[in-house]
């Protein structure tokens, strides 16, 4: 399942939230492991490109369990004062869905477009979904920062950041 494939669900609930952690964890390993178009993102730094491959792949996989795990044991009260059920959860969903088919669309078909902004947008569509679910259940938090650190690192990289 992938992030469109979410965004279609009409009642998301708890399995669609343990599937998209799933799609996190997928989404990161696309970005720095199986796809050479942000390749441009480690030119000056790849010895980084290489620890976060090695967070990934060593200390990922655990965060990424601990919240799935969580999900089904946070109370339905929780997840509804963040926005994890029904229609707040699919709003967010679709909206990161339609961010997911903008790079399909445009990338593919090679309409000038920016990958840097892309990624950060879909960090931020995802941070949505993970940052609520981290407050709701109280686990995840190394998953949320790692995503967070590489969107910051793309932000530099596409020279957002002035210092």
């Amino acid at each position: 399942m992938d992030f469109e494939e979410l965004a279609q669900i009409p009642e998301p609930g708890r399995s669609e939230l343990a599937a998209f952690v799933g799609c996190v964890v997928d989404f990161l390993q696309f970005v720095l492991k199986d796809s050479d178009q942000f390749a441009s993102l480690w030119t000056d730094e790849p010895e980084l490109r290489d620890l976060a491959v090695t967070v990934l792949e060593k200390d990922v996989p655990g965060s990424a369990k601990e919240l799935t795990r969580a999900i089904w044991e946070t109370p339905d009260e929780k997840l509804v004062s963040y926005g994890l059920t029904g229609n707040p959860l699919r709003f967010k969903l679709q909206v990161l869905g339609t961010i997911s088919r903008e790079f399909k669309t445009e990338y593919m078909e090679s309409i000038p477009f920016s990958v840097r902004k892309w990624l950060r947008q879909a960090f931020e569509g995802m941070d949505a979904v993970l940052g609520s679910l981290v407050l709701a259940t109280g686990a995840g938090g190394l998953i949320r920062q790692f995503k967070k650190a590489l969107s910051a690192f793309a932000g530099k990289a596409a020279g957002e950041y002035h210092y």
